[in-house]
């Protein structure tokens, strides 16, 4: 018996609906990366980094999810609107974890994800938050000697931002 045409097979291959995989699985740290930045609302983005107690034992989760973590929170809040802000007041609890993880993880990270993290920390962590006191401690004159002048212009906007957010 003769094999399909490779025309047809490839047909049949895209004919099928793509499949998410279920959150739970295990991944990547690059997949997780993806995923992360994938995620459509807070709650999904929370959910992902909940599964598998991520956040809580630092099992998979490194400087650069952290750094994409914040910015996709960020991203989500300033995108979202007042749905995703409402819904950040309405469960003030929900960013716990990642505030303790990432105040664990400040003091190893490089110039740059200190900016990059501080900036989407501006959108959605409040301005007393421990992850806040964390960041400035870490932020240090060494440090912001080794950030580039956008980095610095970054930090700088989002120290900013977060007083602002924390005056009302």
């Amino acid at each position: 018996m003769r094999p399909p045409p490779l025309a047809l097979v490839a047909a049949l291959s895209f004919a099928r609906p793509p499949v998410r995989p279920p959150v739970t699985m295990m991944v990547t740290e690059r997949k997780l990366t993806v995923q992360i930045k994938g995620t459509e609302d807070t709650q999904a983005l929370l959910a992902l980094l909940r599964d598998g107690n991520r956040l809580k034992q630092g099992k998979g989760f490194n400087s650069v999810h952290l750094g994409a973590t914040w910015g996709q929170l960020g991203k989500l809040s300033r995108s979202g609107g007042a749905i995703e802000r409402a819904w950040l007041r309405k469960h003030p609890d929900a960013l716990a974890p990642l505030t303790e993880r990432t105040t664990a993880m400040l003091p190893e990270c490089s110039p740059r994800l200190l900016a990059n993290v501080a900036h989407g920390m501006a959108a959605v962590a409040p301005a007393d938050s421990a992850a806040w006191r964390e960041l400035t401690r870490c932020a240090t004159p060494a440090v912001l000697g080794q950030m580039k002048p956008m980095e610095l212009a970054s930090l700088g906007h989002a120290l900013a931002l977060s007083q602002r957010r924390a005056a009302g």
